[in-house]
């Protein structure tokens, strides 16, 4: 089912039901964030894995905000490697290949340390830190040496799901 802009969901702290329970999990282009024990402010993005086999250029998460960490409205991307095929650039033709984007779509004087990783606790290790100052440039992401993922290994067969975490440091 594909939710319409203004339903879907952002939410802020604690899932009931804990990390991974069937009502945390279920639901595609869910955003949620939490501040950690250990300091580090995480977003968790729920990505509907079908977006891995299609023709999208470019998929992109509810916008959501970072209390205490900057100013703005901010947003995940995902986008495809780069293919000769036809068609270009698209995850059907990158093979679930791609790679996270962090973009503030407000002006922002921001300069934040961030991680980005990919899966539930069990996926590939956090890539990072990098620094990044939205005032300079909107968009940020890894250096291209280390910015591709394979994101078909970290999709949860039984929701079709994958999860992109961020991480502010």
């Amino acid at each position: 089912q594909q939710l319409q802009p203004q339903q879907q969901k952002v939410l802020h702290g604690h899932m009931p039901g804990g990390p991974g329970s069937p009502s945390e999990r279920a639901q595609p282009q869910t955003v949620t964030s939490v501040q950690e024990a250990d300091g580090v402010f995480r977003v968790r993005w729920i990505v509907d894995a079908r977006k891995l086999k299609g023709n999208d250029k470019t998929v992109v998460s509810p916008p959501f905000e970072i209390p205490m960490k900057a100013a703005g409205t901010f947003k995940m991307m995902i986008n495809p490697t780069p293919s000769k095929l036809k068609g270009g650039a698209t995850f059907r033709n990158s093979n679930g290949r791609g790679s996270v984007q962090l973009k503030c779509d407000t002006a922002s004087e921001s300069r934040l340390r961030i991680r980005f990783s990919i899966g539930d606790g069990h996926g590939e290790q956090p890539r990072g830190p990098l620094e990044h100052n939205f005032a300079l440039n909107g968009v940020c992401g890894l250096p291209k040496e280390s910015a591709e993922w394979d994101f078909t290994r970290v999709v949860d067969e039984a929701t079709k799901t994958f999860v992109v975490c961020l991480e502010l440091l």
